[in-house]
């Protein structure tokens, strides 16, 4: 099914992800590559080095995310600490201390600037409108006007409307040739958090205990409304070419919307 505009879609609630609150996944992108990822499962990672390189070379604050694969902490310097080390150099902060001047840090682990991310957009069950009546799912105005944030000229999105056998066909059928056998695929929804409750301590501590995986899954609450579901891979990505592994077709767990304000959009439960 390569559109929906007049279409009404079975489904059962074995169909919808278990992760969290996820139901169903979104994949927005240019439609050639949209096509390519219907019709040959083409999965496209790109490092998370490209995405903080996309805000300072290409000024993209919505993409782009300069405290990507990192946790990200914005405190007043009065309130938090007496003193500031900058390498060897330890500085009194008490001449801040009439100053609203605030300082940000994004702690990262450099070994990570080259592991891959593959980004989908998360909708929940509770976002979407149930008719008791007819056991129909419906996508309300509200959420049509922000997908089309993510669907300028020339681009379309695949709605994974059965993300749990897209998952068993990326379990079962990656084959990565040229990766070494250690390398895994990760995947769970993004947390949103500036750590901005914990003192500087407790924030370094966490960050300190926090595995490499989990890691690339937190973003800062600026980017809370993007709903982000992703992929990972800890591999060597290339900054310009990223990677791309193909799991066969996907027409039987998705479809493509090119224009979600004339799609005629609905799930029935059975």
């Amino acid at each position: 099914m390569s559109d929906c505009n007049s279409d009404r879609l079975d489904v059962t609630r074995k169909h919808f992800s278990d992760d969290n609150r996820t139901k169903f996944l979104l994949k927005f992108g240019q439609k050639e590559h949209i096509k390519k990822l219907l019709e040959e499962g083409e999965i496209h990672f790109s490092s998370i080095n490209y995405f903080r390189n996309l805000y300072y070379t290409k000024r993209d604050p919505f993409i782009g995310d300069p405290s990507e694969g990192s946790n990200h902490y914005e405190f007043s310097a009065k309130n938090n600490l007496s003193s500031l080390k900058m390498g060897n150099l330890e500085l009194d902060v008490k001449q801040f201390e009439d100053s609203a001047t605030k300082i940000q840090l994004n702690l990262r682990r450099p070994v990570m600037d080259h592991w891959g991310i593959c980004s989908f957009f998360a909708l929940p069950f509770d976002e979407l409108i149930l008719q008791e009546k007819d056991h129909t799912l419906s996508l309300p105005q509200a959420v049509i006007v922000t997908f089309k944030r993510f669907m300028p000229e020339n681009y379309s999105c695949l709605v994974f409307y059965d993300p749990n056998k897209f998952f068993d066909k990326l379990r079962l059928k990656s084959n990565i040739k040229d990766l070494p056998a250690s390398t895994h695929i990760r995947r769970a929804p993004v947390s949103y958090s500036d750590f901005n409750g914990m003192n500087l301590q407790e924030f370094q501590q966490h960050f300190d205990q926090m595995p490499d995986e989990d890691l690339t899954f937190y973003k800062t609450q600026n980017y809370a409304s993007q709903e982000e579901y992703r992929l990972t891979i800890d591999a060597d990505i290339s900054d310009d070419r990223g990677y791309e592994m193909h799991i066969g077709n996907l027409s039987d767990c998705a479809m493509i919307i090119d224009d979600f304000s004339k799609a005629d959009i609905s799930w029935h439960l059975k």
